[in-house]
């Protein structure tokens, strides 16, 4: 009888297990069933790719519908508007491109902090579409704080600022301030320089610990 007893127990434990798994497998989506907006962000890729831009706006313009009924404080919100951004910048439709970008800086701020590669990556687009339209003033402050953000991240140092400094100096080029554009590249080969030598170094001394 106590074993009987044993036996329906586990087999209630097990049942409540398996209940719990489903519930949380349901919850989660398991990975395997992308929800919409995953599935309108993917295809808007797909026929970017392709250069079919009106489909991706209509995907696009989907996705966005659906990221709102996570808040403004959603990643996903911020994903979007910035891919809408970058969308009508392709398509030479500038106003609405800008309209965009600057509706997906303070989403940004708000899901992953001032202080974060996508708020570069955000505001170095934004920088991009006012180079294209030759509005250089525009685009100089933006850049120099995109670089700012990175060496918040980074340190002054560090290889990874060599996009942003790139950047920073083709746009010096373009606006014929030669002098500053040759100052950030002086600054740029340092970092590459000192990157050179602290690898050297770092091999020098597992050359002699193997020793």
């Amino acid at each position: 009888m106590a074993l009987m007893r044993q036996k329906v127990w586990w087999g209630a434990l097990v049942i409540r297990i398996m209940l719990g798994c489903l519930i949380v497998w349901g919850v989660l989506g398991c990975g395997e069933h992308p929800s919409r907006w995953e599935q309108s962000m993917q295809l808007s890729r797909e026929a970017i790719e392709q250069g079919n831009y009106q489909q991706a706006e209509s995907l696009l313009l989907t996705a966005l519908e659906e990221a709102k009924q996570w808040g403004d404080r959603d990643v996903r919100l911020a994903t979007t508007l910035h891919q809408l951004g970058e969308l009508y910048r392709l398509q030479g439709k500038f106003d609405k491109a800008e309209l965009f970008f600057w509706r997906a800086l303070p989403v940004w701020v708000a899901s992953v902090g001032p202080y974060h590669l996508k708020m570069v990556e955000s505001m170095t687009q934004l920088a991009q579409l006012f180079q294209d339209q030759q509005q250089y003033d525009k685009a100089e402050p933006l850049l120099q704080q995109a670089l700012v953000f990175c060496e918040r991240l980074f340190g002054t140092s560090d290889p990874r600022l060599l996009p942003a400094l790139e950047k920073y100096a083709a746009l010096l080029h373009v606006m014929h301030r030669q002098r500053d554009a040759q100052a950030v590249e002086r600054r740029m080969q340092a970092i590459r320089d000192q990157g050179q030598l602290s690898s050297t170094t770092h091999k020098s001394r597992i050359s002699k610990q193997g020793v």
